[in-house]
């Protein structure tokens, strides 16, 4: 009986073909990713310089909140690119094109009403909400605000229409397709920036020139994704199906939330500084923690890329394979982390007092503490995207949830006592006790479960070949 012998290497090859092929995809997502936060970074620090210029300062204050307010498009999809990217993903793995297609129409027509309903929201309460005074803005730019402020609704809007072709790629592994589109768009709006400011244009065509780029390059990947590349995954209304749609907007929604849920225990630090402490103790935390958090955004370029290669790989039934590259990516982000954070003990209180005197140097101690942080938040990232693409989002959304409700009332306790390490300390807690312990144990127990599966698993199969057990 040769046959199953013969059969076994092939198998295996082509196991291995796959994991190469994974590795190799996220490593391109990855490294291509570098080019886009350049120049988003370029947008905000060169564009800077021509928008102070060209407006007053109460103008250019408004054009700086909603520049750096453009990280909030991750929730203005309400988390459905997040669930499109899953299904996607998953449908691959198994090599169905019809649940590809299904789930990209349902998810476009979403988030085309999504789109609308920003648009409309925002119309509908102007009579109500005077943005000039919410945003405490006088002279010669309040009377531009609101009209700024739609444009950048309206910029927001587009993107989100436009969306599912960049999360298609994502779930597909050709994620640094996205990137080059993404660094087109940020020259686009490099270049529209410079222009208006020096042509003296108005508050509202500047935030127009900042946010162009983002929704004319997905217009313009939309059309060449599924109209030339993969016409056959084009979205059509006769492919919408209430099922998925239903099932995108229960996924959507449980992402939307654990976005909400880390947005808020990680971004109250600094609120909770200034309300106890005063405002002028808030750059000495700011900036280092802004530092030292560039660890584990990468480390998030890094797990991200690896979300897709993770859901195709357990819908091809490779769960060993995702547990493996998981303990990896932990590894990695992790050291790295470390690493990165040491030096910035070592020589940051030399590097700030040389930018920017002696006032407001950080200490070691502060430093070692936002480090630590820095570490924490690097393993909860590469645990967050393993369960994310492998459907796991309920224990994400209970953790998250109960790491933010804890995290304020906590920091608000400890910043009296410890001073401005407080709140960091505070996040530390609550992110080990209420995420990295149950999130990490969930994991274990189930890699443990996948070994000794696979190892009766593999004892069957060795006996069969054998003939072992087998009859003759």
């Amino acid at each position: 009986m040769p046959e199953p012998l013969l059969d076994v290497p092939v198998v295996v090859d082509e196991a291995s073909a796959r994991s190469r092929d994974r590795h190799r995809r996220a490593a391109l997502t990855s490294a291509s990713a570098l080019g886009p936060k350049v120049l988003s970074l370029a947008i905000l620090l060169v564009g800077a310089r021509f928008v102070a210029a060209a407006l007053p300062p109460n103008g250019f204050g408004v054009w700086l909140l909603l520049i750096t307010a453009s990280g909030l498009l991750g929730f203005a999809d309400l988390g459905l690119g997040n669930g499109l990217l899953n299904e996607v993903a998953a449908a691959h793995g198994r090599d169905d094109v019809g649940a590809m297609r299904r789930a990209i129409s349902s998810a476009s027509a979403a988030l085309a009403l999504v789109a609308v309903f920003l648009v409309g929201a925002f119309v509908v309460t102007l009579p109500i909400v005077n943005w000039a005074n919410v945003l405490d803005v006088g002279g010669p730019s309040a009377g531009s605000v609101t009209a700024a402020i739609f444009v950048f609704v309206v910029g927001t809007a587009l993107a989100v229409m436009f969306g599912p072709a960049q999360r298609v790629r994502l779930a597909l592994q050709t994620g640094w397709v996205n990137n080059l589109w993404g660094a087109a768009g940020g020259v686009i709006s490099l270049a529209a920036v410079v222009i208006a400011a020096q042509w003296g244009a108005s508050l509202p065509v500047l935030v127009g020139a900042a946010v162009i780029g983002a929704p004319l390059v997905a217009a313009a990947d939309t059309v060449v994704l599924f109209g030339f590349q993969r016409p056959e995954l084009r979205p059509r209304r006769a492919f919408i199906h209430r099922v998925d749609a239903q099932r995108l907007g229960r996924q959507g929604a449980m992402f939307c939330f654990l976005a909400v849920a880390i947005a808020v225990g990680y971004e109250s630090d600094a609120l909770v500084i200034s309300h106890a402490l005063g405002s002028g103790a808030v750059p000495t935390f700011a900036l280092p923690y802004r530092i030292l958090m560039l660890a584990p955004a990468a480390v998030s370029v890094v797990t991200v890329a690896l979300w897709p290669a993770y859901t195709e790989a357990v819908a091809r039934g490779e769960r060993d394979w995702a547990h493996r590259t998981l303990q990896r990516s932990l590894l990695i982000a992790v050291s790295g982390t470390a690493a990165v954070s040491l030096l910035v003990v070592a020589v940051g209180p030399f590097v700030w007092s040389w930018l920017t005197g002696t006032s407001g140097v950080p200490t070691r101690g502060l430093l070692a503490v936002l480090g630590l942080l820095a570490c924490v938040m690097s393993a909860s990232t590469a645990l967050g995207v393993f369960l994310s693409a492998t459907g796991r989002l309920r224990i994400q959304v209970v953790a998250a949830a109960a790491m933010a409700s804890t995290n304020l009332p906590l920091s608000l306790v400890l910043v009296h006592p410890l001073g401005i390490v407080g709140p960091a300390w505070g996040t530390i807690i609550t992110q080990i006790v209420f995420v990295l312990v149950p999130v990490g144990y969930i994991v274990r127990r189930d890699i443990h479960r996948l070994r000794a599966t696979s190892s009766s698993a593999a004892e069957g199969v060795r006996r069969r070949l054998l003939g072992e057990g087998a009859h003759p």
